[in-house]
């Protein structure tokens, strides 16, 4: 009984590592693009960065560490707001940027996607 175990779990992981590698090299070949509109400068202010990212989703990083996600509303030299928050529903999120200590956000994609 404990043969069988040990093989089996020895070809769980045999499979998953096929699986794995298969979805990689799948993706490998696929062509990346840059979203257009889409992406950072840092010769423009937090501020600038994130309006570019307006009506779409990006992750606050605050000087805690504390993250929240969600949809660029509006922005300005001062605040974020945030709607859609991920795992809020129904709720929105007024950010100070003075707290804020990066910002991440999607800028490439499979050209299939």
């Amino acid at each position: 009984m404990k043969k069988l175990v040990v093989f089996a779990l020895c070809m769980g992981l045999v499979f998953s590592a096929m699986g794995f590698v298969g979805g990689t090299a799948a993706q490998a070949g696929a062509k990346i693009v840059t979203i257009e509109g889409a992406g950072f400068s840092v010769a423009k202010s937090m501020a600038e960065n994130i309006a570019a990212f307006k009506g779409k989703m990006v992750t606050v990083t605050f000087t805690s560490g504390e993250t929240i996600s969600g949809k660029v509303i509006d922005v300005n030299s001062r605040n974020l707001h945030l709607g859609e928050l991920e795992k809020s529903n129904f709720f929105d999120a007024i950010v100070d940027l003075n707290h804020v200590s990066a910002v991440k956000a999607q800028v490439r994609k499979y050209a299939n996607d």
